[in-house]
């Protein structure tokens, strides 16, 4: 099966919307996420690991987003969410 470039994308958004956190990691993984300048893209792989209690991996990949965009206040929202539930509550304030 050949995939166009924009399924996905297409994939990415129903998973979302259905909350499939392990589907959305799988993805963004396809979408080369780690090597992606998307801070978007980053921002919902951070999420899909947040949801999964996969915390050291979340927090990884939420200090990324922030070097990708540390202007977008949800980077450092999503950065202290990371921090308090890798229970470094005081890293998150």
């Amino acid at each position: 099966m050949v995939l166009r470039a924009g399924d996905d994308e297409r994939f990415l958004r129903v998973a979302l919307q259905e909350k499939r956190w392990s589907d959305v990691e799988r993805i963004a993984q396809n979408m080369k996420v780690q090597s992606s300048r998307d801070a978007n893209l980053n921002s919902v792989y951070t999420l899909s690991l947040i949801n999964q209690n996969k915390h050291q991996a979340a927090l990884v990949a939420a200090l990324r987003t922030l070097s990708l965009d540390s202007t977008r206040m949800q980077s450092w929202l999503v950065l202290a969410e990371c921090y308090t539930r890798a229970s470094d509550a005081k890293r998150g304030l």
